[in-house]
């Protein structure tokens, strides 16, 4: 049985894919209207942050929300 070796960075597909799912996460977070102040609003701000450095540790930069409107590009 032969092992397998597992990528170390993620490129092309799987780069788009996994900033798609990043956006999407981002979308389940900043959607709903929840008191930012709350328990669940709070652990939701939470999550976004971790997506956006998540982001921004993989492409260098910061994640298309950041200079755009909620849209995906």
């Amino acid at each position: 049985m032969g092992r397998h070796t597992k990528i170390k960075q993620l490129t092309g597909p799987e780069l788009e894919r996994f900033l798609k799912a990043a956006w999407d996460m981002r979308s389940a977070c900043c959607d709903p209207v929840i008191a930012p102040s709350s328990d669940h609003g709070s652990a939701l701000a939470d999550l976004n942050e971790a997506i956006r450095d998540a982001i921004k540790k993989i492409t260098g930069k910061e994640p298309e929300w950041i200079s755009r409107s909620n849209r995906w590009p």
